[in-house]
Parts: C-alpha cells; structure tokens; sequence
C-alpha cells in the first residue's frame, strides 16, 4: 500500500513539472509571437518587407517567407530583409505576406497594399511573376529611330545611339544623328567607339568606360542610375519568336560581324530569365501594332548579350548623371581598343 502510495505521489509531481514546462513553452511561444512583426516601406516599384524581432539573441536568423498571391515573388525568401517587386494590376490590391523564423512553425502576418502598376510583363512577354528590375526611363521621349537619319541611315547606329544618350543625359539637347554624322565620318562609313566619346566629350557628357567582365558588370551600373552605349555583334544575339513580344531581335543578320551600338536603359528579371531594357536604334520604321517603335523597351537576353559583346567588344561606355566619373573607371582610355558598329 506504502508503495502504490508512493508511485502515485511521484507520477503527480512529474505530471504537474510537464504541465508546468507545457506553459512555459508556451508563454515563450507567445512572447516570441508577440516580439516579432513584419515590417514594410512601399518603395518606387518594390515593397521593403523585414522581419523585426526585438529579441538580442535573434540577430541573425533564416526566415521562411511567403504570399497569397500567386503573382507575387518574394526575392530572397530566407532572409530577414527581403523584397517584392510590384505585380502587375490595373487597380491598387491588398496581399498578404507570412513571415516565420525557419525554426518555428509559428508565423507573423501583414497585409500591405499596393498600388496599381503595369510594367507590360504579360504584354511584352516577359512573363507575369516580377523577381527584380531597375529601369532608367526618362520622362521625356529620347529614342530615335536611325532609319530617319539620312543618307547613312542603313549604318548610323553609332551617331543615333550617341544622340539618344545624350538626350536621356540632358533634356534640352536639340542635337540630331545628322549633327553627329556631319561632325564624325561625314562621308560615310561605321561609326567607331572612339567617335562615341568624342562627340560625348564635345558636348561635355560625363561618361565612363569599363570591361564587361560579367553580366553584373552592367546590371550593377544600371541599378546605380546610369546608362550604357555597348558595341556587340547581332548576329549572337537571339531572333523572336513571337512578332506581337517585346523579346529578342526583330530584324535579320545573316552572319557573324554584324557590329552594332545599343544603348541599356533597364534590367528586368523574371521567371522566364533576365533580360536588358535597351533602345535599339535600327527600328527602320518597324512597328507594332499599337504603333509603337520596335526598337523601344526591346529587351535581349542578358546571356546573349553578354556572349555578344564578349565576341565583338568586351567594354561599355557609361552615362551618368552625377557628374561624378573618375572613380568608376581605372582604365587607361588609350589601352582600350577601338570597335565598330553599324
């Protein structure tokens, strides 16, 4: 009896120290709950979302971050600060974004809403799910179209690529490609790298020249603010597949040596792959048929592009804004060697 006794007043004191240790779990798991939050900032195109816990012991950890929405892709989906770039709608949304730490199962929710924004994906082909993009449009027109330009109209990707820059650079810039052509070549002939920069250094355009090293070499200079002139051969660079989509080249090159100067304005990456945002001057009055240009907002692969100019000009020329071009290049210009386009 002593013993049944005994066993009965061991189990009720183990018994109570879980059910004890249950609330304590549990008060911790509330606490946690109740310290962490997801904070956001609506930001240009993209919301800013961080996973905030005032805990000190929490300063580094992984995160596991999802959306309601299936049109919304959250970039790096395991860290604490994260992003989402804007879906495209035609009226301002709300979503629903959970956050949680990677160890828990317990999760923190926010619903943010967000604007209405079109950035053409479906449209242009691009696809619908928008991981990142860094577009430097003006809001002033500053594409031209070479096959406007003349007697050299057929080669005057050189003199109208330089124009444009120009343009995107200063507002007020009333020059034309027939200006520059008369300056530089006026009898004819491709335009080369170094008249590029002549020209620019004539109407006094801070610009830069860099290798290309890789394909961060130029996304990292456009999400910076700036723009860049490239000289590559067309022919690398993929033929579309759909004529209604903003993608790929939508003229002929029948063969290697198609030198040519575009100029990149943008980066777009989405689940269908990473694309540059360029102007290509050699519309030659090719539109689509809403009756836009299709050397506005084309977008080539990034990947082709890279290839391309590896094979033709392994160097950009930058445009910047800030005035500021003596610590983005330590190239000595006279090493750099000179290339054509057309």
């Amino acid at each position: 009896m002593k013993k049944l006794l005994l066993l009965f007043i061991l189990g009720f004191i183990l018994f109570s120290c879980d059910e004890d240790n249950e609330v304590e779990i549990q008060k911790v798991v509330e606490e946690k709950l109740i310290d962490s939050k997801i904070k956001y900032e609506i930001k240009e195109d993209r919301v800013i979302l961080e996973y905030a816990s005032v805990k000190p012991d929490e300063m580094d950890y992984s995160c596991v971050w999802n959306c309601e929405d299936a049109k919304v892709f959250i970039n790096d989906g395991e860290k604490s600060k994260t992003f989402f770039v804007f879906p495209d709608s035609e009226h301002s949304r709300q979503v629903t974004v959970h956050a949680r730490l990677k160890t828990e199962s317990n999760s923190v929710s926010s619903t943010i809403e967000i604007p209405a924004f079109n950035d053409n994906l479906a449209i242009y082909g691009l696809g619908v799910l928008a991981k990142d993009r860094a577009s430097n449009d003006v809001d002033y027109g500053c594409y031209l179209d070479q096959g406007t330009t003349g007697e050299f109209a057929g080669i005057n990707c050189g003199p109208t690529t330089t124009t444009m820059a120009i343009k995107w650079y200063n507002k007020d810039f009333a020059g034309t490609p027939e200006d520059a052509r008369s300056m530089f070549r006026p009898e004819g002939g491709w335009w080369y790298t170094s008249d590029i920069q002549k020209y620019l250094n004539h109407h006094n355009v801070p610009y830069f020249v860099n290798q290309i090293r890789d394909k961060s070499s130029l996304i990292d200079q456009i999400k910076a603010g700036n723009i860049a002139i490239i000289c590559l051969d067309m022919y690398y660079i993929s033929d579309e597949e759909n004529p209604k989509e903003h993608i790929d080249k939508f003229y002929h090159t029948a063969k290697e040596g198609w030198g040519h100067f575009i100029l990149i304005k943008g980066y777009r990456n989405t689940e269908r792959g990473e694309y540059f945002e360029v102007y290509d001057p050699y519309s030659m009055g090719e539109k689509y048929i809403t009756g836009e240009l299709k050397g506005i907002n084309r977008y080539y692969k990034v990947e082709d592009v890279i290839e391309s100019t590896g094979l033709w000009w392994k160097y950009y020329i930058g445009i910047t804004k800030d005035g500021n071009v003596k610590k983005k290049s330590s190239l000595n210009l006279e090493d750099i060697p000179d290339a054509k386009g057309r």
